[in-house]
């Protein structure tokens, strides 16, 4: 398996330790180290691999590649999302699956709030409140493209503080993308859900 945007490697670790072949995909060399760290804490077998996830290879192919937490939206223009297709594509066995968790469309249309965009984890000692976003952040409705506050907060042994970072964010339609995925002329969708299960419909 192929987990692209792996970020801290807790899912390329579950995947690992249910004795898959895995392979962490990631832009942040500091992502990737922390993911051989925990692995190696684990004692599970992880490769890594620094790239753009536009402009990559691995080393064999896999079975199934997946991306989570709408990591695809951080690919702003429709020919970086066209060349990552191809380059999943390539590192997939032929008739491989890719999985793709996106934001739902609704929340791009302003029809709902699929997913909290707050939320709150308490681990050995320390305490992290995240807030993804704000209403007043700019977004252009012509290119689709948000400019998201994030904002961390943190408690430890009395000790507190906050960081601030702004993330520029790509937003997609289910139309659109089924136009990009079209586009790069190497995958044919097979199912939508509009969550993490198979019973929710997309246009529910």
């Amino acid at each position: 398996v192929l987990d692209v945007g792996a970020g801290p490697g807790k899912n390329a670790c579950e995947f690992a330790r249910r004795g898959m072949r895995t392979v962490a995909l990631d832009l942040n060399a500091e992502m990737l180290a922390y993911t051989r760290t925990r692995a190696a804490t684990e004692g599970l077998a992880i490769e890594t691999v620094e790239a753009d996830m536009s402009d990559f290879s691995i080393d064999g192919p896999v079975d199934l590649a997946a991306i989570f937490q709408g990591s695809l939206t951080v690919l702003l223009e429709n020919d970086d999302v066209i060349a990552h297709l191809r380059c999943v594509a390539d590192a997939l066995v032929p008739g491989g699956l890719y999985v793709l968790e996106n934001e739902h469309p609704r929340d791009l249309l302003g029809r709902g709030e699929s997913a909290e965009s707050t939320w709150e984890a308490t681990r050995d000692g320390v305490t992290v409140r995240t807030a993804w976003g704000r209403k007043d952040d700019p977004f252009d409705p012509t290119t689709q493209i948000g400019m998201d506050t994030v904002t961390v907060e943190w408690e430890r042994d009395g000790e507190s503080g906050t960081l601030v970072d702004v993330r520029p964010n790509r937003q997609f339609t289910a139309t659109e993308f089924k136009a990009l995925v079209a586009a790069s002329g190497r995958f044919d969708v097979v199912a939508e859900y509009g969550d993490q299960a198979a019973d929710a419909r997309l246009d529910l």
